[in-house]
């Protein structure tokens, strides 16, 4: 997939621009938004029945003409949120969702920014209690603002 090659290229270049520093506002914008379009598309499974021959420094005895995927699948609870949402297909995790968005934030500051316990957010974290779709609401909101 010529795509997927196109956009691969496209987030190496902002990677360094950032590494460098030399990255614009509008530049992590676009590396964001790449970095979940890849994500996606790497989920297609037509990204993974594309196959290369596998380097030669994996190769083991009696496996030398094994073929690898081109394109893995990596870990990310959005790409896989947005991704069931788009293809009707798996299950939406709602805790691991939210974990997802709030690996930088404290339950305790969250929970104080929107009035509730902070217990209120780890019981439902650890699968204790269920919480209203209100407070849910309330919680992704308030982490982008944030994020702003």
């Amino acid at each position: 997939m010529k795509l997927l090659k196109t956009i691969s290229d496209k987030i190496t270049v902002l990677e360094a621009e950032r590494d460098f520093g030399d990255i614009t506002p509008d530049g992590e914008e676009l590396l964001a938004v790449l970095n979940l379009c890849y994500d996606l598309l790497c989920r297609t499974q037509i990204a993974q029945k594309m196959v290369v021959p596998q380097p030669d420094e994996m190769k083991e005895p009696g496996f030398e003409d094994d073929f690898i995927q081109q394109y893995g699948v990596c870990s990310n609870q959005l790409a896989d949120f947005a991704f069931t949402i788009a293809t009707r297909q798996g299950k939406i995790n709602m805790r691991n969702l939210l974990y997802q968005i709030m690996f930088d934030f404290k339950q305790k500051d969250i929970a104080k920014n929107i009035g509730i316990r902070p217990n209120t957010i780890s019981d439902y974290m650890n699968g204790h209690k269920s919480m209203t779709v209100k407070n849910y609401e309330k919680i992704i909101n308030t982490i982008h603002e944030k994020l702003k």
